[in-house]
């Protein structure tokens, strides 16, 4: 189960779930051609990351390997661009939910 509330992230540990990140500009136009990298740290002043995803084009993938091990709980996420001009842009920061699974 994958829910995206404003900049909230609700996941449970261990399911195959993705979702598209889709830049656009002020004007509403979509940006293409960029790189990017979903991170996700317990606070936003740790240096270890919990978990960070190179994407797939505009998709993140939280996959069963990737998360199966991760302790669940509430923590922060981001997502860096990094635009064909080489100009980094952020999206985010917001919670990222870790909800425990039953069946392991």
């Amino acid at each position: 189960m994958l829910k995206i509330k404003g900049m909230d992230i609700y996941y449970i540990r261990g399911d195959d779930d993705s979702f598209s990140v889709q830049p656009t500009t002020a004007d509403g136009t979509a940006i293409t051609g960029y790189t990017g990298t979903f991170s996700v740290k317990r606070t936003y002043d740790d240096t270890d990351y919990v978990l960070q995803i190179a994407m797939d084009g505009a998709v993140v993938d939280l996959s069963h390997e990737k998360t199966q091990g991760l302790t669940y709980g509430d923590y922060v996420w981001d997502v860096q661009l990094v635009l064909g001009d080489g100009t980094h842009q952020t999206i985010g920061p917001g919670k990222f939910h870790l909800l425990p699974d039953v069946t392991t």
